[in-house]
């Protein structure tokens, strides 16, 4: 699983997720998803607030996130430039 890939989605999407969501879409399991979840959340690139089931929190980007996300998408879209 690539954190890239998990703030790109994050950027683009425009619905609540939590971690069961996120799996479901990168066909991991929810053990990995919450794992490397963990990870960006101390690393400050997203932040886990509760939403309406207590028991799962919603994941959003940070201001840091988005930022690494935006270059994430930028530096895609000139590779997929050069390549087509």
């Amino acid at each position: 699983m690539q954190p890239a890939l998990v703030l790109s989605f994050l950027n683009r999407s425009y619905k609540s997720m939590n971690t069961t969501k996120l799996a479901r879409e990168f066909k991991v399991c929810q053990g990995n998803m919450a794992k490397l979840l963990d990870k960006l959340e101390k690393i400050m690139l997203i932040k886990k607030q509760e939403g309406s089931n207590k028991r799962e929190k919603v994941i959003t980007l940070t201001k840091k996130g988005r930022e690494i996300a935006k270059n994430i998408s930028e530096i895609k879209e000139k590779l997929d430039q050069i390549i087509i």
